[in-house]
């Protein structure tokens, strides 16, 4: 594994309520909504909604080697700092949207959005809402 994969792992691995699973990779988790996945060869996939990803794929904050997947899936290689940025990005933007959406059935999780909310996180609404 290389130091961008590590430095991902450890930016996800540090936000409030999420777990990790390993079997083939790791697997991120809020509850029971997976955030992101990265497999044993270093491929990231990242699950947002179509919505979303149509979004993305007209904005500056995707790089055009990224594929977006029909199903609402970005998948990205780890390859230098810029792709690192842009993963611990967009994996933030699924745990985000994971917290809202969980917050619709459970109003702790609105209030622990709210406490834990990063100035960098709001041009991430932008993209949810």
């Amino acid at each position: 594994m290389n130091n961008f994969i590590a430095e991902v792992i450890e930016a996800v691995a540090a936000w409030e309520d999420i777990y990790r699973e390993t079997d083939q990779g790791i697997r991120f988790f809020l509850d029971d909504d997976i955030v992101g996945m990265i497999d044993s060869d270093g491929l990231i996939y990242i699950p947002l909604t179509s919505l979303i990803c149509e979004r993305l794929s007209h904005s500056d904050n995707i790089l055009k080697h990224y594929e977006i997947t029909e199903n609402g899936e970005i998948q990205l290689h780890i390859r230098d700092y810029v792709d690192t940025q842009h993963a611990i990005w967009l994996l933030r933007l699924s745990y985000i949207h994971k917290m809202i959406r969980q917050s619709r059935r459970n109003k702790d999780r609105m209030s622990q959005l709210r406490r834990q909310m990063r100035k960098e996180d709001q041009d991430i609404f932008a993209f949810i809402n």
